[in-house]
């Protein structure tokens, strides 16, 4: 009989897992064909803090967020509502449209599994809501390369964001 009582308390205090609040993850800015990382912080069990950021040389650019997550789940897993403030500065491929946002807000929804040795994936859908771009029309009446660089109007406008990043929680 005592065997058996000292089998389920060990079972037990294995299950009583002190909870993962601080994630650092890699991975995608999706719209940005850029790689990211993100830094996230749990202080409270509903919310937590994060800082991230990305770059990308072939879309010649980078960008720049902070934000909150709140969550009807714990401390870093399950769905989340996302608040945040990005800058970004990206230019297609050296050519044409610049889009750039000199802070914008943004919200974002998604979802973060955090396996409990601490593997993490996350991944959300959102938007940014300031976002400038402008166009220009190159001449190439002289040799290969632009010679002259005319702007166009400016627009700004809402700009779709997507993320998909995978990391370890502790």
């Amino acid at each position: 009989m005592t065997p058996l009582l000292f089998s389920l308390m060990v079972h037990a205090a294995q299950s009583a897992e002190a909870p993962k609040k601080t994630g650092l993850s890699f991975g995608a800015a999706i719209v940005a064909v850029s790689p990211s990382i993100e830094l996230e912080y749990a202080p409270l069990e509903h919310l937590s803090l994060y800082v991230g950021g990305d770059g990308s040389a072939l879309l010649n650019g980078f960008g720049a967020q902070a934000g909150v997550r709140l969550r009807p789940t714990s401390w870093l897993s399950g769905p989340f509502l996302d608040v945040h403030l990005r800058v970004s500065r990206y230019q297609w491929f050296g050519l044409g449209s610049t889009f750039e946002e000199k802070p914008s807000p943004g919200v974002m929804l998604g979802y973060t599994w955090v396996e409990r040795h601490g593997l993490m994936v996350s991944g959300g859908l959102g938007l940014s809501l300031a976002v400038w771009r402008t166009s220009r029309e190159l001449d190439f009446s002289g040799l290969l390369s632009p010679t002259s660089q005319k702007p166009f109007e400016p627009w700004a406008g809402p700009l779709p964001e997507a993320r998909l990043n995978v990391g370890w929680a502790i």
